[in-house]
């Protein structure tokens, strides 16, 4: 595609936002879009640098949501939405509009800002039935339109389990695996205590966010795969029970570093390529336990097929 038509496809495409007052609303949506993407990759980009893989929900999540409205994008071309529908679509699209410029210094405003007004752009396309038919896919939307996923989830987590309850855990399971290996440590709330000194347990080194994201990558993979109900849970609790085991011997790690091996020992395995090394086991070994997990699946519905065949041939 050379520049020239790049430039006359964008000059058609101004042009006709200008023919009618639902082109110019979703003309300055995407405008709207296209001031909130920078900020979105800068904290998706921002967590990669620092050892996180939680960027692979939201990434998933758009896929999953875009398979299905590409495949159907010949029906929704002959979807078209009452005047209620519509008007009330061009009130939530100019009320994030109206909104979107003086919450510019929240990256959370900033999400719920566009997703209200990606709200307002579905119902004004194809009205309340696209809700109706594809609320998954637009819920899935509304979640990876929020860059830091993680920073809402263990939010709710402590809202229902208390304050550092899984920092407590990994204290206790640290200090555990620490004596079972000959060393003397106790764990006091969220401390593990050598006799040369003590570490704490921080909300980043507790194992949610990489549990957050082995438990996403588990539902993706379960709703890529077409998985029955009961595999796709499997697939999610085996990447919580693996992020969780693989965070002790990282927490006695820390500890040892910390306490015993210095200040660059303990920044470099607290840090982007400690936590990079850690993040590459991890998700290794979910690789394999997942395959066993959907070869097992396949292998079933090849043993029902053949079944089938046979039952069929008699």
């Amino acid at each position: 595609m050379t520049f020239n038509t790049v430039q006359h496809y964008l000059v058609h495409t101004i042009r006709t936002s200008f023919s009618s007052f639902d082109r110019f609303l979703l003309l300055l949506a995407t405008i709207i879009g296209i001031f909130y993407l920078p900020t979105w990759l800068t904290v998706i980009i921002r967590g990669i640098i620092n050892g996180g893989s939680d960027c692979i929900i939201n990434f998933g999540f758009l896929a999953l949501a875009g398979q299905v409205l590409w495949r159907d994008r010949d029906i929704l071309k002959t979807w078209k939405t009452n005047e209620e529908d519509r008007l009330i679509a061009h009130l939530i699209i100019i009320s994030g509009i109206l909104i979107f410029p003086f919450i510019r210094n929240s990256v959370s405003f900033q999400a719920v800002t566009f997703a209200w007004i990606l709200t307002g752009v579905f119902l004004g396309q194809w009205g309340l039935k696209f809700f109706e038919k594809y609320a998954f896919q637009f819920l899935l939307i509304l979640t990876a339109i929020y860059p830091d996923l993680p920073f809402i989830a263990i939010r709710v987590f402590r809202f229902f389990t208390g304050e550092n309850l899984l920092e407590r855990l990994m204290a206790w399971w640290g200090s555990w695996g620490l004596r079972v290996m000959g060393q003397q440590a106790v764990a006091n709330s969220d401390l593990v205590t050598l006799p040369a000194g003590s570490v704490q347990v921080a909300p980043g080194c507790s194992g949610f966010a990489m549990a957050f994201t082995l438990a996403g990558t588990g539902l993706i993979l379960g709703l890529f795969m077409a998985l029955s109900s009961k595999k796709t849970a499997l697939l999610i609790t085996s990447g919580i029970a693996i992020s969780l085991i693989f965070n002790v011997p990282r927490i006695m790690l820390l500890a040892n570093a910390a306490v015993y091996w210095g200040e660059k020992s303990f920044e470099f395995w607290h840090g982007t390529w400690g936590g990079q090394i850690f993040a590459s086991v991890m998700f290794t070994v979910y690789y394999y336990v997942a395959m066993a997990i959907i070869d097992s699946n396949a292998k079933k519905a090849k043993r029902a097929r053949t079944a089938r065949r046979r039952l069929l041939a008699q």
